[in-house]
């Protein structure tokens, strides 16, 4: 699966759209948890690798099949490692750290809700998104005077705005799945 990614991701590529080697990670990444997925319904299936004892007796194998479950597992905590790897890499570019995060993450479920509103504000102006993510900078007056939203509490939750803009903005399908939204 992943060479056949990798395979479509060098005849996809094109040089004026960024680096190949994140283009193909994000190709193969997201081949892989499709084939993780589309396998996952057959979890529930035993092998039926096994014999036949002295008294007709049939004695199965499921020493394969909880293997081929570990492996599974080992391989979607593989590609979650290396999703939480990427969002790092991504905060970096924005000077957040993990440890930002957690101090910007609003306590009370109503400033929860206001940040919920301003990110799906941005994310829903395909032009204001794109800005906000080439140029790296968020329009704290516009937010302020569309949705009518404090300047104080727009900067103080700049971080944690900016970190979700990016997890529902990005190829973030695992952490996407951690955040309470709608």
């Amino acid at each position: 699966i992943g060479l056949i990614a990798f395979d479509e991701a060098i005849s996809c590529f094109d040089e004026t759209k960024g680096n190949f080697w994140s283009f193909s990670q994000s190709i193969i990444k997201k081949r892989m948890i499709d084939y993780y997925r589309k396998q996952k319904k057959y979890g529930h299936e035993i092998s039926l690798h096994g014999k036949i004892t002295e008294d007709g007796e049939a004695e199965l194998d499921l020493t394969l099949s909880k293997s081929m479950d570990n492996y599974d597992l080992e391989t979607i905590n593989e590609v979650r490692k290396m999703e939480l790897l990427q969002f790092k890499e991504e905060l970096a570019k924005w000077e957040i750290s993990f440890e930002d995060l957690v101090e910007a993450s609003p306590k009370h479920e109503k400033l929860r809700e206001i940040y919920k509103e301003i990110v799906y504000y941005i994310l829903c102006h395909k032009e204001l998104a794109t800005r906000v993510l080439k140029k790296k900078y968020l329009p704290i007056a516009e937010i302020e005077k569309e949705l009518k939203v404090p300047r104080k509490k727009i900067e103080r939750g700049r971080r944690y705005i900016i970190a979700s803009i990016l997890v529902l903005s990005g190829d973030y399908q695992y952490i996407r799945e951690f955040v309470q939204w709608r």
